[in-house]
């Protein structure tokens, strides 16, 4: 399974505003690292953050180990989509 559609599938079931997920994914020349951009719904950042950050942090880690098997690194970046207009 390719590294965004792994992601996608982690933070879907997460949110209740689907239409508002925005995703990018962004690579750089040599392709050994992938940078995964989500812009979720305010009302959805708590939910997919989790107390202390433990529910992200744990995308985080499932994405790197999967990254560590295609020999890539892995970078998993969440904002709103206000944030990302500025």
């Amino acid at each position: 399974m390719a590294l965004p559609d792994l992601a996608l599938f982690l933070l879907r079931p997460l949110i209740e505003q689907p239409e508002a997920l925005k995703f990018h994914c962004e690579q750089n020349a040599a392709g050994t690292r992938i940078w995964l951009r989500v812009a979720i719904a305010d009302e959805d950042r708590g939910r997919l953050l989790g107390r202390g950050g433990r529910i992200v942090q744990s995308i985080r880690t499932v994405l790197n180990l999967a990254a560590q098997q295609q020999d890539v690194l892995c970078h998993l970046e969440i904002y709103s989509p206000e944030e990302r207009r500025r």
